[in-house]
């Protein structure tokens, strides 16, 4: 029934959709002749590029098959094998053998110009966990002085300090937990670290100059490196928007397909002082997106933060190869709706499988101080 769900008039789209709807049926080679009531033609097939044996250009291979589909009039027989090459190359890779959970630490901390030290930041990473998550991701909100020449200058310094005082923080999790990461996702459903009941708070001075690593030398931070269990997958800035996605070693190699992108919302709607940074990748088979945001602070200005997150979550956009977006189905409609032949598509927040806010988005609950 699952199978017969979806219809391959639509074009390659619906073809690759209605492939996606097969695939999660955990299905045999032995069946592919049978799948959702199409029979596989047997005489006359599609010539096939060489190298989607190989696999090692598949997704290029499946994209060229692809565009010789569509260039001439709807032919069930085209779009079938295509269809049939496409769940060769899951079963393939394994993408359609089983689904997993990953374990995602999440951390948003306003540090309010603060400036870090390693040991605030590994104290806001939180104690070391009897097993490593799959992810990390860490977003800061004011890592400068919102002053104005900041918003229009943005010290990216900032970036680079954050970044080696996490890998170092990464480092001391590691060390402490013996390196009892599982070796693969568990099976079940995403699950998400939970979370601390309050955020650290320390006693730093405010210091217009913040520290910096320049006291380790190149080989010090290349150990370092090696050192860390997790790899830096991305990271970006917006002012004083900061946001980092780490990997744990043992699935940096699934993450692919890094894109990041920020908004601002702030003054006159479109500065830098708040707004949004976000980081857009494929782990495995699924899109995820980390949206780190910083919201309008006013006490009684509850619509303007809903209109800044509407914002964020309508403009907020990655631009991508087009075979970048036909690999999954999240993504089918960004492709869809892009003018014909484009080569870039551009995603936006609902064409991913998960996203993820975090960030400081001010508002407030309308109770004393004391509750």
């Amino acid at each position: 029934q699952k199978a017969q769900r979806g219809t391959v008039g639509g074009g390659l789209p619906a073809a690759i959709a209605s492939m996606h709807d097969d695939a999660n049926l955990g299905l045999d080679l032995g069946l592919l002749k049978g799948i959702g009531g199409v029979r596989l033609p047997e005489e006359r097939v599609l010539d096939v590029p060489p190298r989607l044996d190989a696999l090692d250009d598949s997704d290029g291979a499946l994209e060229e098959l692809g565009q010789r589909a569509m260039s001439q009039e709807y032919d069930p027989q085209a779009f079938a094998s295509l269809r049939r090459l496409q769940i060769l190359d899951h079963h393939r890779n394994g993408s359609i053998s089983d689904r997993a959970s990953l374990s995602v630490c999440n951390v948003t901390w306003n540090v309010a110009g603060l400036a870090p030290t390693p040991a605030s930041v590994l104290e806001a990473l939180g104690p070391s966990p009897a097993v490593l998550p799959d992810l990390v991701i860490f977003g800061v909100q004011e890592a400068v002085e919102l002053s104005s020449r900041e918003v229009l200058l943005t010290d990216n310094s900032a970036s680079v300090l954050w970044r080696g005082l996490l890998e170092s923080a990464l480092v001391s999790w590691g060390e402490a937990s013996d390196g009892k990461g599982s070796s693969s996702p568990k099976r079940g459903s995403v699950e998400l670290a939970p979370a601390r009941p309050s955020p650290p708070v320390f006693a730093f001075k405010r210091s217009s100059s913040q520290p910096s690593l320049r006291g380790m030398s190149v080989r010090g931070m290349e150990l370092q490196a090696e050192r860390c269990p997790y790899v830096l997958v991305g990271s970006t800035q917006l002012v004083g928007i900061i946001l980092t996605v780490w990997a744990r070693r043992d699935h940096s190699a699934h993450c692919a397909e890094v894109r990041s992108a920020t908004i601002g919302t702030g003054a006159l709607g479109f500065l830098g002082n708040k707004g949004a940074a976000a980081i857009r990748l494929r782990c495995y088979h699924t899109s995820l997106v980390f949206v780190c945001v910083h919201l309008n602070a006013n006490k009684s200005a509850p619509e303007a933060r809903n209109t800044e997150y509407k914002t964020i979550e309508a403009k907020l956009a990655f631009t991508v190869p087009r075979s970048t977006a036909l690999t999954l189905t999240s993504s089918l409609s960004a492709v869809r709706d892009a003018p014909k032949g484009a080569r870039e598509i551009t995603l936006r927040l609902r064409h991913h499988d998960v996203v993820v806010w975090l960030g400081d988005l001010n508002y407030r609950l309308a109770l004393p101080t004391a509750e």
